[in-house]
């Protein structure tokens, strides 16, 4: 039953924004091409045809619906209710003994609807139907391409369509498997450190007069090359100098040390590695040029825990805030032994998995997935920083665990 409504809610989905047809037959490792036979003489979805011959082959293709299985009794009744309204429709407006121009189209627009509804529920039918008689465990829409079915009028209708089907795998013997579970206690060097982060956090930038350090902000223009063609240029960028500089697809290791010493007006050159997992296919693993020029060298001022910031983070008092910053860190210990059970898990079943996946789905999974993590670090308490930094370094390497010797 699960999978009979994942196939109809697929279905459903497929026909948001446009028609629909039925089908007979699926090959689970990829589309084969299956003949039409047409029977002689005009369609039954001809669009082309006056009101009356349309509605008259649509009451044919609703019988023959019900005849032959495709629609049942609820169905029918719906499909029988909305052509009874059109039909009315064309007589109120018909009066005259004539139909204009802009009752015709409007007719012929609800009669549009109603082919594509008869032919959504023979495609969920026959979805149904596939779901049932081959086992398929769907776990996402079929990609139809819907604008190329076309629903003969009579026999079987074969066409083709790929889907994506949960992977079968056998599951390692978790007997005896041992969970190694991070333990740690927290003292007020903790809180004191923690402190020092949350009001670094909110610390104004300043400009400096002298050289750039690690730790420091530089305001920098940034231009980006590959084999010497321009890619991007992008300008008054404020940067903090860390080991790693993490691009929307690339990464920059050592930039503390490359950046070391600039002050405003100077140049400094580096390379990053196009992530395996980017966007532009061709692209991944490559160098890139980036050339850095700086502006301006900003270090953030000294700040004082006063009663507004106090105010601002949700304490009273200074004991108060402390008290909450040792909860946020017993939080943050769940969070990261929550991480720590969970990999340790997906080790021991993928260890021995052989998968060949689509990267369509690949791809699904991992903004799910990194959508889950950041949303729980946030409810961990950790600093919008800190999510920005792992949601960088999951989208440079989403799948660590893949990779091995």
């Amino acid at each position: 039953m699960m999978r009979k409504t994942l196939f109809a809610l697929a279905a459903a989905g497929v026909f948001a924004s446009t028609g629909a047809v039925a089908a007979n037959g699926y090959d689970t490792h990829g589309p084969a091409v299956a003949p039409v036979q047409y029977h002689d003489g005009d369609r039954w979805d001809d669009r082309s045809a006056s009101v009356n011959d349309r509605e008259s082959r649509i009451q044919d293709r609703i019988q023959r619906g019900i005849q032959n299985g495709r629609i049942n009794e609820r169905e029918a009744r719906f499909l029988q209710r909305e052509l009874s309204q059109i039909e009315a429709k064309e007589r109120s407006y018909n009066r005259d003994g004539r139909l204009n121009r802009r009752e015709s189209e409007e007719l012929n627009r609800d009669l549009d609807r109603l082919t594509d509804h008869v032919r959504q529920q023979i495609l969920v039918d026959s979805l149904e139907q596939l779901a049932a008689e081959h086992d398929l465990d769907a776990i996402n829409e079929p990609d139809l391409k819907v604008a190329d079915l076309i629903l003969p009028e009579t026999g079987d209708f074969e066409y083709e369509f790929n889907v994506e089907v949960r992977p079968e795998f056998d599951l390692p013997d978790y007997k005896g498997l041992t969970i190694k579970r991070p333990v740690r206690t927290f003292d007020e060097a903790d809180v004191d450190a923690y402190l020092k982060r949350l009001l670094s956090s909110v610390a104004p930038l300043t400009p400096v007069d002298r050289p750039a350090s690690a730790g420091d902000t530089i305001n920098v223009d940034i231009t980006i090359q590959y084999q010497g063609e321009m890619l991007g240029r992008y300008t008054d960028r404020q940067i903090v100098l860390k080991p790693k500089l993490a691009l929307a697809d690339a990464e920059l290791l050592g930039f503390d040390d490359l950046m070391n010493g600039a002050g405003p007006g100077d140049k400094r050159k580096g390379q990053a590695t196009v992530s395996l997992e980017a966007a532009d296919v061709e692209m991944r693993g490559e160098k890139v040029d980036l050339e850095f020029e700086v502006h301006e060298v900003l270090a953030q001022q000294e700040t004082e825990l006063t009663e507004s910031l106090m105010g601002a983070f949700g304490a009273s008092n200074e004991e108060d805030l402390r008290q909450s910053v040792k909860q946020t860190l017993e939080r943050q210990l769940k969070y990261t032994q929550r991480q720590s059970a969970r990999t340790q898990v997906l080790d021991k079943i993928t260890e021995s998995a052989n998968w060949e996946l689509p990267e369509s789905l690949v791809r699904r999974q991992v903004e799910n997935a990194m959508r889950r993590e950041l949303l729980e670090m946030e409810q961990a308490g950790y600093t919008p920083e800190d999510i920005r930094a792992r949601e960088n370094e999951l989208r440079q390497n989403p799948f660590p665990r893949l990779e091995r010797p």
